[in-house]
Parts: structure tokens; sequence; C-alpha cells
């Protein structure tokens, strides 16, 4: 009986010795920090910037700096992260004062331990400024205005949000040629200065700690094109794609997905011009208006200014 009692005990003595190493192991892995404070070209603290830490396949862990410009990111495993500061009105920064990931100084963390002054210290960013209105100039709120530096692969992007009064500031802008988009519901999307491709965009100049005021849109009301899409039986079908795109010359595609009972509405068109709409539905035939499968045998829906081309219907 007593050697029965030791075998039945032999498998949680087994066990308890599994969990002690698991134990040891998750002891040997306890995470690590970083740390550091960032301030501005004064060595002024800033508070309120974002400090992030990158490591392949993992998340980005983030810390926040206080009203002293410290900053710790905690919780890290150890292994080595590219870390980077960014701070709004100021341009952003990769460690070791560097703006390119490629030239930045990555930052090893030991198990356990923290990764002490990490420190940054960031410029003043450049702005554009503007105004956002209709054609009656009336302003136009909640307009996304965006910053696209014309060499694209280099430079920092900014976008900003059109205010009650349709003034709009984006920061934190390096030295650098920028190209202008605003896009604003029921209106045509137009690049600066009152250019619809990016090829004839005007070039928008930047320097870092400067403003460059007064690059104002007036966009015009676009027209919009409406209808029902239903299968062979009449019934109306649902989360089908319905797409405007341009004849000839037109400049602006379009799109809308249908509701419950198979409407859709495509607005922001360019006035004056033709376009071909189809609809794509799963499990259907793509088709165009009216009645077709080929774009090129579609019917011309034309497109007025301010008003909807209605009864665009597609089965």
């Amino acid at each position: 009986m007593r050697a029965r009692k030791l075998l039945m005990l032999l498998p949680l003595v087994l066990l308890a010795a599994v969990c002690l190493s698991c134990g040891l192991t998750a002891e040997a892995q306890l995470p690590g920090s970083i740390s550091g404070v960032v301030t501005d070209a004064q060595e002024d603290p800033l508070e309120g910037c974002s400090v992030i830490a990158y490591a392949e396949d993992q998340e980005e862990v983030y810390g926040a700096t206080n009203e002293f410009g410290s900053y710790t990111i905690a919780d890290l495993a150890p292994q080595e992260y590219l870390v980077a500061a960014q701070c709004d009105g100021y341009v952003s920064e990769y460690y070791e004062g560097v703006r390119w990931a490629n030239d930045a100084t990555l930052v090893p963390v030991a198990e356990g331990e923290d990764t002490p002054d990490i420190d940054f210290s960031l410029d003043v960013g450049g702005t554009i400024s503007g105004v956002v209105t209709d054609a009656q100039l009336n302003p136009l709120e909640n307009c996304s205005v965006h910053a696209i530096p014309e060499r694209e692969e280099f430079g920092t992007y900014g976008g900003a949000s059109t205010n009650s009064d349709g003034s709009y500031t984006i920061v934190s802008l390096t030295t650098d040629d920028y190209r202008l988009a605003v896009e604003c519901e029921g209106y045509i999307s137009e690049f600066y200065n009152a250019v619809r491709w990016w090829d004839d965009a005007a070039s928008v100049p930047v320097v870092e700690g400067q403003d460059t005021p007064n690059i104002d849109f007036t966009l015009d009301a676009g027209g919009t094109i409406s209808g029902v899409v239903m299968d062979a039986q009449g019934d109306p079908l649902e989360d089908c794609w319905v797409t405007a795109g341009p004849w000839d010359d037109a400049r602006t595609f379009g799109h809308a997905l249908t509701n419950q009972g198979g409407s859709y509405t495509i607005s922001a068109l360019a006035p004056g011009e033709d376009y071909q709409v189809g609809a794509g539905c799963p499990g259907y035939i793509t088709e165009y208006y009216n009645g077709v499968r080929e774009p090129s045998d579609a019917v011309r829906v034309h497109v007025l200014e301010g008003q909807d081309t209605p009864n665009v219907n597609i089965n």
C-alpha cells in the first residue's frame, strides 16, 4: 500500500519540478526598459512627446515624456531596438540624432535592466497653412489636407483637417518642396494650385522653423450619380461596388457601396463630364450601364455641377 502511495505521488513531484524549471526560465527573461530625455534645440524639456521602440516581428512599444521631458519605455524583451521620438510641431527623429531609420543607432536592452540616456534633441518643424472654401468662398470644415514631398521616397508627410473657419495648419515638416492635396466630402478633390493632377500641381517650399502661409483652396461642388443595383428578378443587391470611370479626359473617378435596398450614390464627380458606370457584386457578373458587360459599350452618364444624375440602375 505504501509503495502504491509513493507511485501516486511521483507524477506530482515531476510536475512540480517542471513548474520550477518554467519559473526559472521566466525569471531569466525578465523584461528590460529604455529611458531618456527629449528636449528642443535649446535643451528645454518637451512634454507629451511619444517615444517608440521598434523591433522586428513585434508590435511597437510606446513611452511618453513628462513635464521634465523624461520617458521610460517598459516591458521590453531583451534584444536591440530602433527608437524614435515624435512631438507635435517638431521634426521626428531616430536615435542617435538622425531622421532616417537606416541611419539610426540600435539600442540594446538587457534582461531585467534599463538602458538609460537614450536622449533626443528635436528641431522645430516647418508648417504650411491656408484656408479651404467652396466656390462662394464659404469655409469648408473637416476637409483633409495632405502635404506630400515631391521626392516621394524621401522627406516627411503631413496632414491636417480644416477647422470651422476652413483654416488648417500642417506641422512638423522638414525643409523640402511639397505638393498639397485636399479632399472634402461632396467636393472635387484638388491639388494646389487649382489643378486635379499631380503633374500639374504647384510646388510648395517649406523651411524648418517657418510657416508657408496662404496655401488656399477653392473647391467646386461635384455632381453625383445615383441608382439601384438589382438581380435578374429585380431584388436589390447589397454591398456591391459601383464605380464611375471617366470617358475621354474626365479626371475624376468615383465609387460607392450599395445599401440594404440596393441603392448607391457616387459623389464628388467632375461636372460637365461623361462617365461609364459599372457594378460588381460577389457571385454576379460585372455589368455596365445600361445592360452591357464591356465598358466600351456602356451608355454615357453625364454629370452636372451640384446636381444628381438619378436612376442609373443596373441589373
